[in-house]
This record gives structure tokens, sequence and C-alpha cells, in this order.
């Protein structure tokens, strides 16, 4: 492989998403993994089952800001936890399942 190539196959998470992506986080179970990350004040939550077929799902979308988002598994279902900046701040805490 040349210089800057990745083995294996790419999905493309954010597709059609606008604004800046950043702050990716990722965990995984038997059947696949999931991945949070952070668009502008939106917190986004995918999972990725083992054919590599990604769903986009939007968590935080309130006018404040969602920031910091991370995920893991938890036996039965996704947690993802983000900061909700406010006044105050609040942690947050969203459940998906693991067919979302």
């Amino acid at each position: 492989a040349g210089a800057g190539a990745v083995p294996g196959s790419l999905a493309k998470l954010s597709a059609g998403v606008p604004g800046s992506n950043h702050a990716p986080g990722i965990a995984g179970n038997p059947s696949g993994f999931a991945v949070v990350w952070q668009v502008g004040a939106s917190v986004h939550f995918s999972r990725v089952g083992s054919q590599g077929s990604p769903s986009d799902v939007v968590l935080s979308t309130t006018a404040v800001s969602g920031q910091a988002p991370a995920v893991a598994w938890t036996g039965s279902s996704w947690a993802v936890v983000w900061v909700e900046q406010g006044s105050p701040a609040e942690l947050r805490l969203g459940l998906c399942s693991p067919a979302t």
C-alpha cells in the first residue's frame, strides 16, 4: 500500500451532516461498534453493524452546545455521555438500543 493508504474498508459516517465534525469516540461489542462525534452544537451517534452499514442518530440538538461525547457498550445497550453547555452545564446520558 502507498503512503496514506488504509487497509480494509472505509465508511463515511457523517455523509450529509453539515458543519464541523470533531471529538469522535468509538466502542465495540460482538456484533459491531458505535461511534459518537460532535457537529457544531449537536452530538451524533452511529451504530455500525458487522456489514459496515452506519446509521446516524442526533442525540443533542438544543440551542446550547453538546460537547465531549463518549460511548461505551453496557452489555445490552450503548451508553453515550456528553456535556450539555448551559447555565449550569449538565452531564447528559443517552442509552441507545443495539439496533439504533
